[in-house]
């Protein structure tokens, strides 16, 4: 008597089926078929084979082999006992189950199912013309189970870059996730978010494409272009936002993370937009996150950047701003999962068996920043005067104007103003120019002291996922 498996088989294991006729078989990869359909096509139980499926960067690395085995051999089971006997009675020590190796023999294979359709065209050139490809019949259960392995690589990412920082990740998640998803959601079907959205959601899906400065300076602009997206302004460099950062950048070009954001954070000018970009109660400063957020976005893109290097910085802020700082890296190990992160964590766990780790002092990274002067940030400024600039007196009162009052849209956002947006823009008033300035503080960037192993630079490089049922990540 035979029994009819599904078994996923990644595709150097059917080379070496194919080509020797045999090869052991794991029965815990094997999936027992239910019944088949009205075509002829297997069915199985959905959740046996998400919790069966292999982990694979590309549809064309694994295959689905309809098998038939014998059900005797299969299932056999050979027990071993161990004891003392002793008159009539017998004591046992140990009772243990061996099950017979199963092998699987190239007669076996019924059928030979591709993960997709784009994998069906491109198979035949990987394991020989000879070989018949199936419809993709399992489509739906493989794209089910990439899924689930997807999310589960995000959270093993988020809690490595929570180990890396030295931070624990017990906060609550579940807003952070639904932003999470619906931003993924966005970028796949290339849409923005809506105006009354929440900031950290425009900022989610936010990517950089003027020429800001490349310094830690240039992330107020990322800040002002998110701003004026979300509020659907016209021409984000006519707002008084952009018109005082743009007048201080060459001052600040050489000021580091912290500083920026204490500036932000203390300059009363800037009362009316931190209170745009902040939301819940207790207030969250989203601004903070969002500024964190694109900042290490931009450099975890870069292959050579070891996430070691943003120890000292996170630790800083995260005296600062502990809830929005969390944030920020909650979503960073959501953005890029668990496969950027693994050789920092590596390396500072200091695994036994790497090269050179001797080499890393583990005063290297994961230890407070101590040489930061660290100062509460001062109070904004009396609310009447930040509420001065949300009263509906008139549109030129507000920071940035709606597109929709000049072109009857809701929700696209215009890059090329018109003349009349112009002229509303200079009549807006972000700032009162005539209130007392705070002082501007500027700290140098501190000089890298991290210690960075040259060979995880290179081993670390980002493997982009190659799977055709989804748009790449922008």
């Amino acid at each position: 008597m035979t029994i009819n498996l599904v078994l996923p088989m990644h595709l150097e294991s059917f080379y070496e089926l194919y080509k020797r006729g045999t090869l052991q078989l794991d029965k815990n990869k094997c999936i027992k078929i239910q019944k088949y359909d009205e075509n002829g096509y297997p069915e199985v139980d959905p959740v046996d084979f998400t919790n069966r499926f292999p982990y694979c960067e590309t549809e064309e690395q694994v295959l689905i082999l309809e098998c038939e085995v014998d059900k005797k051999n299969f299932e056999a089971v050979r027990f071993r006992i161990e004891g003392i006997a002793s008159g009539e009675s017998i004591t046992l020590n140990h009772i243990s189950t061996e099950k017979d190796i199963q092998w699987l023999h190239v007669e076996d294979i019924k059928r030979v199912f591709p993960l997709s359709h784009n994998a069906a065209v491109i198979l035949p050139s990987k394991i020989g013309e000879e070989i018949c490809i199936e419809k993709p019949v399992f489509q739906a259960l493989v794209e089910n189970a990439f899924d689930i392995q997807e999310k589960a690589f995000q959270n093993k990412g988020i809690s490595a870059l929570f180990q890396i920082i030295g931070l624990d990740i017990s906060f609550d998640r579940e807003t952070l996730d639904t932003l999470f998803e619906q931003a993924a959601n966005l970028k796949l079907s290339y849409n923005n978010p809506k105006k009354n959205d929440r900031f950290l959601l425009h900022a989610l899906v936010y990517e950089r494409r003027e020429p800001f400065p490349k310094s830690d300076i240039g992330l107020l602009f990322d800040l002002c272009k998110i701003l004026a997206e979300r509020e659907q302004a016209p021409d984000f460099r006519k707002t008084k936002f952009y018109e005082k950062i743009d007048a201080i950048k060459s001052e600040w070009e050489n000021a580091d993370i912290v500083s920026v954001i204490r500036y932000f954070e203390n300059d009363p000018d800037y009362g009316a937009v931190r209170k745009l970009t902040s939301s819940g109660n207790p207030q969250q400063k989203d601004y903070v996150t969002a500024i964190l957020f694109t900042k290490y976005k931009e450099s975890l893109r870069n292959d050579s950047y070891n996430p070691l290097e943003m120890v000292f910085e996170i630790q800083a802020i995260f005296d600062l701003f502990p809830a929005e700082t969390r944030s920020a890296l909650y979503l960073l190990g959501k953005f890029f999962s668990y496969e950027r992160f693994y050789n920092a964590l590596y390396t500072a766990k200091k695994l036994r068996f790497l090269k050179n780790n001797s080499n890393i002092a583990e005063s290297d990274f994961m230890k407070p920043r101590e040489d930061i002067n660290a100062c509460p940030p001062s109070p904004v400024e009396p609310e009447d005067n930040v509420n001065s600039f949300f009263t509906k007196q008139s549109q030129e009162d507000l920071p940035f104007l709606p597109l929709a009052e000049h072109h009857g849209r809701d929700s696209d956002i215009a890059n090329e103003p018109c003349d009349d947006d112009n002229k509303a823009f200079k009549q807006s008033a972000v700032f009162n120019e005539e209130e007392e300035k705070a002082p501007i503080e500027i700290k140098s960037r501190k000089e890298k002291t991290t210690s960075v192993n040259e060979d995880s630079k290179t081993a670390n490089k980002k493997q982009k996922k190659t799977r055709k049922s989804r748009p790449p990540k922008q």
